[in-house]
């Protein structure tokens, strides 16, 4: 009877010892883990961020390269993630269903499973860290201000064909907006920039250049008009004759005023965004096939339709809608806005 007891003894203290969570160490690469767990199921309401209590994916499986966990629901393109996996803190942004990580870490969503993949081996993770993702692009300003956060700005004028490239100076065209007549340029940091853009001022013959960057700009030689809103920009261009050159700064509402003259002249709505995303093509050498690329110009299209009060942008409807907010938001009269065409023909 001993014997039995300290058999049965001897068992229990080995099933207890084998059952025992025991550390394990953080990811390396060639080392493969796998991991049972529970699935945890989760709707996109409870991936939002709230005063509720936030929810958070068991891992599954563990390699040296993936972590995968089973969720239910799609990720929407140009949708903002925050992702935290045990101590590490992430910020994700999805294209075509892939989230890019730090650019060393993307997630994407395959057949019903999550898959947080590295082309370099995790470090600090261990198969009992948990996998949590709150959705962020519901809070629009976070959005957009993360992504001209992850700018990297490209300043070296060695790297550029032209000065206009390099200063951003470009010239605005389409529908019935007349060649060499609309100008913008980026607001310049220094003096020596400011120097430069005088110059090109003088290649591309400006005469008025209109300031809308919330900063004074002085010169004997332009005429130079110091704005502080749309309504004066417009009648600056109606007082003065060009060609014009606007001081801009894209993250501001010039750019939206600049997209309301072009169409009030009749230019297509592909051609407005192109003009637009120029600036970040040069500044910051941001490319199509970057995820960043179509979440910018999807937010310029959003605050145009916005202030237009537009359902849908397209091109038949950009006259209307720009001569609607003139109107109305700007209080321009119809000899004004008949005025803005003929100056910028």
């Amino acid at each position: 009877m001993k014997q039995f007891a300290l058999s049965i003894f001897i068992i229990f203290l080995f099933i207890s010892c084998a059952t025992t969570n025991q550390e394990i160490p953080p990811i390396e690469n060639g080392i493969d883990y796998d991991l049972s767990s529970t699935v945890v199921k989760l709707s996109p309401e409870i991936l939002v961020k709230d005063n509720s209590e936030e929810k958070i994916l068991d891992i599954i499986s563990i390699s040296s390269y993936e972590i995968k966990t089973s969720i239910d629901f799609t990720f929407n393109n140009n949708e903002l993630y925050e992702v935290q996996i045990g101590t590490q803190e992430f910020v994700a942004a999805v294209e075509d269903t892939k989230l890019l990580l730090d650019a060393s870490y993307y997630l994407k969503n395959d057949k019903g499973k999550l898959t947080i993949t590295s082309n370099k081996p995790f470090s600090r993770i261990t198969i009992f860290d948990k996998v949590h993702i709150i959705l962020l692009s519901h809070d629009k300003e976070k959005y957009i201000n993360y992504i001209f956060s992850t700018l990297d700005e490209c300043d070296d004028r060695a790297l550029f064909n032209s000065d206009e490239e390099y200063l951003q100076f470009f010239e605005h065209d389409g529908g019935i907006l007349g060649d060499n007549v609309l100008f913008t340029v980026s607001y310049p940091e220094d003096n020596n920039k400011l120097n430069l853009i005088f110059e090109l001022a003088r290649k591309h013959s400006i005469k008025t250049i209109i300031n809308f960057s919330g900063s004074v700009v002085e010169s004997g030689e332009f005429k130079v008009c110091n704005v502080t809103n749309a309504h004066d920009l417009m009648i600056e261009i109606l007082n003065n004759k060009g060609p014009y050159l606007i001081f801009s700064k894209p993250d501001s509402n010039t750019s939206l005023v600049v997209a309301l003259l072009e169409s009030l002249m009749g230019a297509r709505l592909v051609n407005i965004e192109d003009c637009y995303m120029r600036y970040f093509e040069s500044r910051y050498s941001l490319t199509k096939d970057d995820y960043r690329y179509n979440i910018i110009k999807e937010a310029f299209t959003s605050n145009l339709k916005m202030i237009t009060g537009a359902s849908e942008l397209v091109d038949k409807s950009l006259l209307h809608f720009s001569v609607n907010y003139l109107k109305n938001s700007l209080s321009l009269t119809t000899n004004d806005i008949s005025g803005l065409r003929l100056a910028l023909r």
